[in-house]
């Protein structure tokens, strides 16, 4: 998910330890964290991360040793701003600690951005992800399941009675997206944890419940299986 947007309207909705918060910034707080980026050089980098044929030779990594082969799995960072100034950067997540200077300190200005006045971020549309216990344990490696989800390790945190039945929503696939709005999506956004298994009338699941923000589809590359989103509740 995203870690941090600025909407035309001013609403900001970063990530934090605990989950998102918002606030509804100022032009005044909007020109200033926009002149900010502007310092670090982040108009002037050369390259864009996507301009080369070969991940490395473009001209936004700076390399002090042979860099490590590409893997299809490797998910990385996009720096976007839209405005009088505008560039977008995708930065390769294993290649972070070679970017050029300017792409560093922009990197870590986002991260550590907190105005005052945050308050927690409430989602009315989410997206939950469900398999059944029997199928994730069914596992390629130790680790991974067949469709490369990570295993959770804790212990199953019980699915409140007054939720939707999670066999009902899983119906008899092995798993299931379902695209959930309203009050039900704001009650599941408060539910104790966002990824791993739960317990449902003695079964077992394994649930992603991914908020989705204000200017995500569901046809949006990020959220847990895009090209699967076929029921609405």
């Amino acid at each position: 998910m995203p870690n941090l947007v600025v909407y035309l309207d001013g609403q900001l909705v970063l990530a934090s330890e605990n989950g998102y918060v918002e606030k509804m910034l100022s032009q005044t707080e909007i020109n200033t964290l926009l002149r900010k980026i502007e310092s670090t050089g982040f108009f002037q980098v050369v390259g864009t991360g996507l301009g080369s044929s070969l991940i490395e030779d473009d001209p936004i990594y700076r390399f002090d040793a042979t860099p490590e082969s590409p893997s299809d799995g490797a998910g990385g960072y996009v720096i976007e701003v839209n405005g009088i100034q505008s560039k977008r950067v995708f930065i390769y997540g294993p290649y972070k600690n070679f970017v050029v200077p300017a792409l560093k300190a922009t990197h870590r200005l986002l991260r550590s951005y907190r105005p005052e006045g945050l308050q927690p971020y409430q989602a009315n549309r989410i997206v939950l992800w469900i398999e059944k216990g029997d199928y994730w344990r069914d596992s390629c490696c130790e680790t991974y399941n067949d469709l490369g989800t990570p295993l959770p390790t804790e212990e199953p945190v019980t699915w409140p009675t007054e939720f939707p039945s999670l066999a009902k929503l899983l119906g008899n696939k092995l798993g299931n997206q379902i695209y959930i709005q309203g009050e039900l999506a704001e009650k599941l956004f408060q539910f104790p944890i966002s990824y791993g298994v739960v317990n449902d009338q003695g079964i077992e699941y394994f649930i992603i419940v991914r908020a989705l923000l204000p200017h995500e589809s569901l046809d949006d590359s990020s959220i847990p299986y895009p090209y699967d989103v076929e029921n609405e509740f």
